[in-house]
């Protein structure tokens, strides 16, 4: 239920796929099959990869402030 009605996903550690045996295509095609529309965003925090996408998108979901006069 929490990938069905979520509006992204963050999977933080990419960094680390590579000494494990998760199957990152094997992930994000069970996500697609629960919820073919949900942004994935595949993150490292030590490494940077895919940070600047998270957030612009975060930027993107928010309401415009209004302008004070």
């Amino acid at each position: 239920m929490l990938f069905r009605q979520c509006d992204a996903v963050v999977l933080n550690k990419v960094d680390l796929i590579p000494f494990t045996d998760f199957g990152l295509d094997r992930f994000e095609a069970d996500l697609r099959a629960i919820n073919a529309s949900v942004p994935l965003f595949a993150v490292s925090c030590r490494t940077g990869e895919g940070i600047a996408a998270w957030p612009e998108w975060l930027r993107g979901r928010l309401s415009p402030s209004p302008v004070l006069f």
